[in-house]
């Protein structure tokens, strides 16, 4: 009995270190640079739509073998249909291609037939899966950090935050009950607890980041506001009010200006709106939708190891066009030459 148990234990042992290893590491290339492709609101759904269900893969296999990515990070809103059918097929391209991969939900994914958590736990089986479910006091599944390393192996040079702002609850009488769109006071505390533990670890000095998520934040209004200021680059083509965002502002921008560590933020939700512009230093951007305007498409963002203070970023067509491409610092927004 004392031997069956051994050889259980060693077989579960063996089978979770290589579980471990499988699970992929994000780093820089080899040429120094990370390119992470944003795939946002595909509302995948092969029943109702079949032809835009085919276009939206299509899109999918161009991008990813045009763009060869490193990274690829769904900003919710993927699937429309009811089976896990329709979340293999979108997930597909990215695995076939060995492609690390993460997402975070939106306010849609839930709302056919499985939950975020059910969604989540059958995801996180399949290959090259990063996403992680995080905090189970703070709200939301999902709200999660990877790390990229800069060498390879231990050392940490930039840092992607995932949050779930798409959550449903039950609000109070006085608020209505549905899409949340706003962080929670725990998330927010949360991000600041995190990225203050890795600027400790980095000798103080905040470690650079990008965040997502899938509904704006509040000050992405200010972008096409004030176009000029904001050096923005893209359009919002979304009907009044033209940018949905959450009905509560509880400062996350804010932690993240006082953090210092991230410098854009990139979300789904409003299918019209493809934009980028800088507030405060750090950069507000739009995907492009992968469904209803068309033509789809998706971002791409590149940062580089030798100067991860700025990056690059453009918008890849489901034509082959590559379209609004600039190069982004704290300071200013300018066009790529």
């Amino acid at each position: 009995m004392i031997k069956l148990l051994f050889c259980f234990l060693t077989a579960f042992c063996l089978t979770a270190t290589l579980y471990a290893q499988e699970k992929p590491v994000l780093k820089f290339s080899p040429a120094g640079t990370l390119r992470i492709v944003q795939i946002t609101d595909p509302h995948y759904d092969p029943q109702q739509e079949k032809k835009e269900a085919i276009d939206r893969l299509n899109l999918l296999n161009l991008v990813l073998d045009t763009e060869k990515p490193d990274f690829a990070i769904y900003t919710g809103d993927l699937v429309n249909g009811n089976t896990f059918a329709d979340w293999d097929a979108v997930l597909a391209p990215c695995i076939e291609r060995k492609i690390p991969w993460a997402l975070v939900f939106g306010n849609h994914d839930d709302e056919h037939g499985h939950t975020n958590e059910q969604i989540l736990e059958y995801i996180q089986k399949k290959p090259y899966c990063l996403a992680e479910r995080g905090p189970k006091d703070i709200g939301g599944v999902g709200n999660y950090v990877l790390e990229v390393s800069s060498d390879g192996e231990s050392q940490i040079g930039f840092l992607l935050y995932c949050f779930d702002n798409a959550y449903k609850v039950l609000q109070k009488p006085q608020a209505s009950s549905g899409p949340v769109g706003w962080f929670s006071a725990e998330q927010v505390q949360w991000y600041r607890t995190t990225s203050r533990q890795y600027t400790k670890l980095n000798g103080g000095k905040p470690l650079p980041a990008l965040a997502f998520f899938h509904i704006p934040l509040d000050e992405y209004v200010q972008i096409p506001k004030y176009p000029h200021q904001t050096q923005m680059t893209g359009t919002m083509r979304e009907d009044p009010p033209g940018i949905f965002s959450g009905i509560m502002n509880s400062g996350l921008f804010q932690a993240m200006f006082e953090c210092g560590d991230v410098q854009g933020t990139f979300c789904g939700h409003d299918h019209e709106n493809d934009f980028i512009g800088l507030l405060h230093g750090i950069a507000l951007a739009y995907g492009r939708s992968a469904c209803q305007r068309y033509p789809i498409g998706v971002r791409v963002i590149e940062i580089s190891a030798a100067n991860p203070q700025t990056f690059k970023t453009w918008i890849r067509l489901m034509d082959g066009k590559k379209i609004d491409a600039v190069n982004v610092s704290r300071q200013k927004i300018t066009a790529e030459e």
